[in-house]
């Protein structure tokens, strides 16, 4: 677990957990991040394009949320994806899908998603 900055620390804290992708938490997460890119990026979307699709997990890759966790409640905030890449190098992998939602950033938990991301990385093998 990540502790969050100084404003917030004594009311919160963030806590990074496996999952997977097609869990609905994610899919919530996956699907806000899509609707920000259109909205961020309209020119570079073609308006009737169907959103991205969500892959299961496979062999080498792994999933992250990332859940507030306050006094009295809990709130999945943030996602990651670890992605194999196709070509060579065999043992590389990409960051994929990484969204904090807009009411939860500038706390340091895309920090910890990169972070935890990494440490799942290397446990994978990956240089």
């Amino acid at each position: 677990m990540h502790a969050l900055g100084a404003a917030s620390r004594d009311a919160a804290r963030v806590e990074i957990i496996d999952a997977d992708p097609l869990d609905p938490a994610a899919l919530d997460l996956l699907a806000e991040a899509a609707a920000e890119l259109r909205g961020r990026y309209p020119e570079l979307i073609v308006p009737a394009a169907p959103p991205p699709t969500t892959a299961p997990l496979v062999p080498g890759a792994a999933f992250v949320l990332a859940r507030l966790i306050g006094p009295a409640s809990i709130h999945v905030v943030g996602c990651g994806a670890l992605r194999p890449m196709q070509a060579p190098p065999e043992r590389c992998a990409e960051v994929r899908r990484s969204f904090v939602t807009r009411t939860a950033r500038r706390q340091g938990i895309a920090r910890a998603l990169m972070h935890a991301l990494h440490a799942r990385a290397m446990a994978l093998g990956y240089l």
